[in-house]
């Protein structure tokens, strides 16, 4: 038990960490087998460990450390991001994670890990030393992901339960990756958000010159989507009613 301190310190760990710890090779090869082997620590998969909790055999670390520490660059994000946050509309046994590196999807204590490609670590901010993520990047990606009717559900009620949206850095994050029919998309569902002061009408009227100006459908639902919003160039869902039963729940 000579490094059972300091792994419950670290909570989660990777080979390169033990080494350092040992000075040596053979040594930190001996010491993760005993350990596996005595329940002190468990592998979450390849060169990945977490540290077991002597009091009640559960793991330390949450989903959402584990997902920080997959890649030197992983990040939560999507979905995932508002849920850490707190403004998610349900658990998930899902956990989005984008990282600079690919890694293969893997399920670990119910939760599965999924990869969501990346050029870039900008908009990230690392939260209790958790990487995730801004509100901003995670708004508008959560939009661009939208497939289905079921997920604009989950959009609109996570944006419900925000008490605020920062306009102008949602406008910051769509001019970095600069995606022309998302300038639509999120204008198009911000606009129901509107409070004077983050996000006001002169921000919408700039996302909307931004934008696409030929007719596009929001997702590949089209038999859903059944209303237009002329001004914004979409055929959508109908998204008052969406709100209204957000707001009502």
């Amino acid at each position: 038990m000579k490094y059972l301190k300091v792994f419950s310190e670290k909570r989660i760990f990777n080979y390169d960490f033990i080494l350092q710890l040992t000075k040596s090779r053979s040594l930190a090869d001996e010491t993760i087998q005993n350990y596996l082997k005595k329940g002190y620590i468990k592998r979450v998969k390849k060169n990945l460990y977490v540290t077991i909790s002597l009091e009640n055999g559960g793991v330390i670390p949450n989903k959402f450390e584990i997902a920080s520490n997959i890649t030197e660059t992983s990040f939560i994000s999507h979905h995932s991001a508002f849920e850490y946050y707190g403004f998610g509309n349900q658990v998930y046994n899902e956990v989005s994670v984008t990282s600079l590196k690919k890694f293969k999807d893997f399920i670990f204590e119910s939760n599965e890990y999924r990869y969501l490609y990346s050029t870039s670590n900008e908009f990230v901010d690392e939260v209790n030393g958790i990487r995730v993520s801004t509100i901003a990047k995670t708004i508008v990606e959560t939009i661009d992901y939208i497939k289905t009717y079921d997920d604009m559900e989950e959009v609109i009620h996570n944006l419900s339960s925000l008490p605020a949206i920062n306009g102008l850095l949602v406008m910051e994050y769509l001019l970095f990756i600069d995606k022309k029919i998302l300038f639509n998309k999120v204008g198009l569902i911000l606009s129901y958000f509107v409070d004077d002061l983050l996000v006001t009408n002169s921000l919408l009227e700039r996302m909307k010159n931004l934008g696409i100006k030929s007719v596009k459908y929001f997702s590949k639902e089209k038999y859903r989507l059944k209303k237009y919003y002329k001004e914004w160039n979409l055929y959508c869902y109908d998204l008052g009613k969406i709100i209204e039963v957000a707001e009502d729940g």
